[in-house]
């Protein structure tokens, strides 16, 4: 906008008597007189009705009286086509031009009292200036086009006759009230319009520049004439016809109405600066400082279409028709630039229901809001013309406006199914945008092919918001399935969702614009519903997809395909991701993500890529029963994971950097899963039961537990510095399960204890506590000290083996049994300890034989410091009852040593036994006893 100044509200009746008085003068004088040449030199004859005048390029002719009667003629004749002369009006008459005007070159006429183009007046010239604002001598002779008022109250200037000029020329009508009701035909060339005291028309590569009106001069204190006839100064008005349609390719039309108080074009106005197959659209600017009331046919259509503007401080649209299409190429550009817009839900132009019965909107007396209906924008949209709403500010006497936007609900913006070209809406406040009302504001692109774009930004002035209120609703729809409906948030601004959004069909929020990436905040709900379009949320592909998505309220997303957020998506602590339908959601940029994922049955949250971006599960709970599928290395999970039913199938390793917590009532399913901690610990821990297949965990400096009522590792790697394994109802390693610590490693359930074909290894100790317990299928455990406990039978099968580099210790309740080459080994110079029930004849059993040590390559063996056992000096078996067994040991001294007839130390039935259960002095070997003692044996 060019100007904040006051401007009174318009009055179509008040002009029309101010222009009335104007040429309520008598008779017309004949002909042109009392001339005085100022500048240059110009001769003069007549002939019948006609004057020539005939001058040199820039002469300056002063008139006594400037008028051409019905009938007459006055023809400038001048050296070329860029040849100018000035005739101003010294005397006190308006000039009324009711004949004909003629010239080969530009023609300027400047009388303060007033000019007045007639019906029947025919005017030809290759340019005309019509002002009743001074100019200058300096500044005419200098090129420089700045007209002022140089009196208290300069006339109008009207026009009801034939202005015309060849293509490429120009014609002006200046003054602080302009009527146009004729026809003005520039081809190729320029029309300006523009009401005010201070008129500049400037050379420069900006349209929005190219006429600068004011309504303060320079020359003239204007304060008494702002309140002259009720305020009723600085108005354009046209109802007739203003055309500069392009005539040949790369040549533009252009008309301006500027105004520093009130523009009005009528229903039967015509405003055209056409191009064809061949050429362009032009360039049609109306701003008026005051209100903009716009009606009839705005047209620049083109070979691509061309830029029409309909700006004021506030505005009525209803009813005008707008097309500025492109034939053959780009759609062209609506402008509107008011001050407050509230756009409405309408269907027809002028609805008398919106406008307080009114048939079209009236501001009101302290308002500067512009009320705007869906149905004109729509029009605008389907006539394949681009729409720009953009606001400013405006403080004055006839009100206040901060530039906001508003939808106040049940506004749909609808692009039709019969669209032949992609459009824009560009919406553009100065403070906020605001999506308001109780109904639901839909924006809907029914096309089956081409696209409809709406951008949004807010806080051009500095600040501002784009925000859904609560309990208003924005639904956006692809409804025609072909054509793409994108919402995009500009610049880098933020929206935020207090209300509903529902995305449908094909629709897309995009937050980037190819120059900064934007943010969108939910806090109430966003529904995302059989989204056809890939991209919920996108950033606008590339490497650049920074765009940020902060969930802190509901996000529903329902796809039976594939759809991805691409941006930053952080899940607030208070924010639920849910997902159904049995389709994939990729979230192509995850950053934190916390509160509450929700995955339905057959569904899938994909983490597919990171473009630079770490994926951090926080404190998140993830219910299933679908699968979160993490392909990203940069993936972390901190604090504690809360896990329901979901399967997490990770594909590469994700990073514990201090530790985390995986905690499930439900049971966790762990599958293709990496996890790394560089410190602290990993707990997994589930009332239900616990499954990892194909998992890997890692805490080199830290502690692995895991913790559930079954423990299922199947195919699993876990290396760490400590591991505690228990589970209330039984644990099974298979599958080439490896567990490995740098210190101790306990497993513990009072079920079965299942290792098959995996390998468990401790530099520390080892300890293994079941019901029956089998260790098959090439099973190898390894440590430095072991103890091992079944309640029930401990079996040895398929060369598997139990080896500790210091002491071990086996304990059952049942049989301990060797076969198929499996062995037990304690590497020298130490010992192993068995320790079985009362009275148990075989107690243990070598390839079925009781009580054997076997041969160590052939078969299964028991061996210790490489050799066969030795009682009393390298193996010891004790029974928990008072009557010895014939295989028991019997230790006469020292006094301490534990005998058959001993109790059994409290410990081995709390828990796993250590060898202070048995020796309770603690050294390596019993107490009293050294290598090379044999202690008395059973006979």
């Amino acid at each position: 906008m060019a100007s904040n100044k006051a401007t009174p509200t318009f009055k179509r009746k008040l002009l029309a008597t101010a222009v009335i008085s104007c040429f309520a003068v008598g008779t017309v004088e004949a002909n042109p007189n009392g001339a005085t040449v100022a500048h240059g030199t110009a001769t003069f004859s007549t002939s019948g009705s006609t004057l020539t005048v005939t001058n040199t390029p820039n002469a300056i002719i002063n008139w006594a009286n400037f008028s051409i009667d019905s009938g007459e003629t006055v023809r400038f004749v001048q050296q070329s086509s860029a040849s100018a002369v000035l005739n101003r009006v010294t005397g006190s008459n308006p000039s009324q031009i009711l004949g004909a005007l003629q010239s080969n070159g530009k023609v300027f006429l400047v009388n303060p009292n007033g000019i007045l183009f007639g019906a029947n007046a025919q005017i030809n010239v290759n340019g005309l200036v019509a002002s009743s604002l001074n100019i200058t001598d300096s500044d005419f002779l200098n090129g420089k086009l700045k007209f002022n008022a140089d009196r208290a109250n300069p006339g109008a200037v009207t026009n009801a006759g034939q202005i015309a000029t060849p293509a490429g020329g120009f014609v002006y009508l200046l003054a602080p009230n302009v009527e146009n009701s004729g026809v003005i035909t520039t081809p190729s060339g320029e029309a300006i319009l523009a009401a005010g005291n201070s008129i500049e028309i400037v050379d420069s590569v900006d349209p929005s520049q190219r006429v600068v009106v004011s309504a303060t001069s320079q020359d003239v204190n204007l304060s008494q004439l702002m309140t002259q006839s009720n305020g009723n100064i600085f108005t354009v008005l046209n109802s007739g016809k203003v055309s500069a349609n392009t005539a040949v390719q790369d040549q533009t039309g252009k008309i301006y109405f500027k105004s520093a108080g009130n523009i009005l074009t009528t229903a039967t106005s015509v405003q055209e600066t056409n191009g064809n197959l061949n050429a362009d659209g032009g360039h049609i600017q109306a701003f008026a400082d005051g209100g903009g009331f716009y009606q009839g046919t705005f047209s620049a259509d083109g070979k691509n279409g061309g830029f029409i503007e309909t700006s004021g401080h506030y505005l009525n649209v209803e009813g005008v028709n707008i097309s500025a299409k492109g034939l053959d190429g780009n759609a062209g550009t609506w402008l509107l630039d008011p001050t407050d817009v509230t756009i409405i839900h309408a269907t027809t132009a002028n609805d008398t229901n919106l406008y307080g019965g009114f048939s079209t909107f009236q501001p009101q007396a302290g308002s500067s809001s512009t009320v705007i209906s869906d149905f004109t924008l729509n029009n605008a949209i389907n006539g394949n013309t681009n729409v720009t709403l953009t606001t400013q500010p405006f403080d004055n006497a006839v009100g206040t406006g901060n530039g906001d936007i508003t939808f106040a609900g049940d506004v749909v913006l609808s692009k039709s199914s019969g669209a032949t070209f992609g459009t824009t809406l560009a919406i553009s406040a100065y403070r906020d945008i605001v999506f308001g009302g109780t109904g639901t504001n839909s924006i809907v692109n029914n096309s089956t092919s081409q696209s409809l774009l709406v951008t949004l930004e807010s806080g051009t002035g500095g600040s501002g918001s784009i925000r859904n209120i609560v309990g208003s609703t924005l639904t956006l729809n692809s409804a025609g399935g072909g054509g793409s409906m994108v919402l995009q948030v500009k610049n880098g601004k933020t929206w935020t969702n207090n209300g509903t959004t529902n995305l449908l069909g094909g629709s897309q929020i995009q937050l980037y614009d190819g120059t900064t990436p934007g943010t969108f905040v939910n806090n109430g709900t966003v529904n995302i519903t059989n989204n056809t379009s890939n991209w919920a949320f996108r950033t606008g592909g590339g490497s650049v997809q920074t765009g940020v998505i902060n969930n802190n309220g509901i996000l529903n997303v329902t796809t039976a395909g594939l759809n991805s957020f691409e941006a930053i998506f952080n899940n607030g602590t208070s924010g639920k991701l849910n997902l159904s339908g049995g389709g994939t959601l990729s979230l192509q940029n995850a950053g934190t993500i916390r509160g509450t994922v929700n995955i339905g049955s057959g569904s899938k949250v994909w983490l597919s890529q990171d473009n630079g971006v770490s994926h951090i599960f926080n404190n998140t709970t993830l219910n299933g029963p679908g699968t979160l599928q993490v392909d990203i290395g940069t993936t972390q999970m901190t604090g504690t994971i809360t896990l329901g039913s979901v399967v997490i199938d990770s594909r590469v390793t994700v990073a514990a950097p201090t530790g985390v917590t995986l905690n499930s009532s439900s049971g966790i399913n762990l599958t293709n899963f990496n996890l790394s901690a560089a410190s602290g610990n990993v707990a997994v821990n589930s009332s239900a039961g616990i499954v990892l297949n194909n998992v890997g965990i890692t805490a080199t400096n830290g502690n692995v537990t895991l913790a559930g009522s079954t423990l299922s590792l199947d195919a699993a790697t876990i290396n760490s510095a400590t591991q505690n394994l228990s589970a209330s109802s039984g644990i099974s390693l298979v599958n080439d399960t490896t567990l490995n610590t740098s210190g101790n490693m306990q497993i513990s359930t009072p079920g079965a204890l299942m290792i098959d074909g995996s390998v468990l290894t401790s530099n520390g100790t080892l300890s293994f506590t079941g019901g029956n317990t089998t260790i098959q299928n090439i099973s190898s455990l390894s440590s430095n000290t072991m103890f091992g406990k079944a309640s029930g039978d401990m079996t040895l099968n398929g060369s598997s083996s139990l080896t500790a580099q210091s002491e071990m210790t086996l304990t059952t309740t049942g049989h301990l049994s060797l076969n198929n080459s499996s062995f037990i080994k304690v590497v020298s110079p130490n010992t192993l300890f068995f320790n079985f029930p009362a009275l148990f004849a075989n107690g243990w059993s070598v390839d079925g034989l009781a009580n054997a040590y076997g041969t160590a390559g052939n078969g299964s063996y028991i061996i210790v410091n490489n050799a066969t056992p030795i009682l009393g000096s390298d193996f010891f078996v004790t029974y928990a009852s008072s009557t010895p067994s014939t295989m028991g040991v019997i230790y006469n001294t020292p006094s301490n040593a534990l005998t058959p007839s001993d109790p059994v130390p409290t410990g081995i039935t709390s828990g796993l036994p250590t060898i202070g259960d048995f020796f309770p002095t603690g050294p390596t070997n019993p107490p009293g006893l050294n290598r090379d003692e044999t202690p008395q044996q059973c006979s």
